[in-house]
């Protein structure tokens, strides 16, 4: 049982990197840029876009393992605020919006509802701001009716393909961050129960040593009677 709650923290913890770690070699370049300005080639949208969630992905699990490992979150009710869905989000009557808003309020909420509701908000951005580009073609486009038709339609085509490998790659990393956000815990728990063990076995290791000078101390010292 350890060893597979070892195995799945693993591949929880690396599937965040794996993911998205590929998309942010060219925006780690664009440091103050977002993906949201204007007059950005299609291809630097991308990659700022990935370099954003993949900020906001290590960001969220750093306050969950700093969350988790603090002693007083399990004594702590207002520090386990953060880890369940915040109690005002009326999930069939508050739009998107309003969900991200109340997950963000009371600061930084690690449960895996508001962390895919604030993903899916960046991501929604993502698309409307791309569709918005399909239609215009940089400086420097061909200057002829052919070539601009066929730039608009290979721009077309890779924005399209963009969108479904985006949402793929969110939804992977949700799924991922969900299964960190519980495979977590337990790993503490055990390690917690391994270290106990341990002191268990070097403390019968001690009696087992001063048990073994009995015999040595009392050979031939029988008696019938006790004094």
């Amino acid at each position: 049982m350890i060893k597979r709650i070892s195995i799945s923290l693993a591949i929880a913890l690396t599937t965040n990197i794996i993911l998205y770690g590929g998309y942010t070699i060219y925006a780690s370049n664009n440091v103050d840029s977002s993906f949201r300005d204007d007059g950005l080639h299609y291809e630097t949208i991308f990659d700022l876009y990935h370099r954003e969630m993949n900020n906001f992905f290590n960001q969220k699990v750093t306050a969950l393992k700093e969350l988790l490992a603090d002693d007083q979150f399990m004594k702590d009710p207002e520090k386990r605020k953060n880890f369940i869905v915040p109690e005002d989000i009326a999930k069939e009557i508050d739009d998107l919006d309003m969900v991200v808003y109340k997950c963000q309020k009371n600061g930084e909420n690690v449960s895996s509802y508001c962390v895919s509701m604030e993903a899916l908000s960046t991501y929604l951005e993502f698309v409307n701001h791309l569709e918005s580009q399909k239609s215009s073609l940089q400086d420097g486009s061909s200057s002829t009716i052919q070539g601009r038709v066929a730039e608009l339609a290979s721009k077309t085509e890779a924005i399209e393909k963009e969108i479904d490998k985006a949402r793929a790659v969110m939804e992977g990393t949700i799924s991922a961050y969900t299964e960190f956000s519980l495979a977590y815990p337990m790993h503490r728990k055990y390690q917690e129960i391994i270290n106990n063990l341990l002191k268990y076995k070097l403390s019968l290791k001690d009696i087992r040593e001063e048990v073994t000078l009995f015999p040595i101390k009392f050979i031939d010292a029988t008696s019938s009677q006790c004094q």
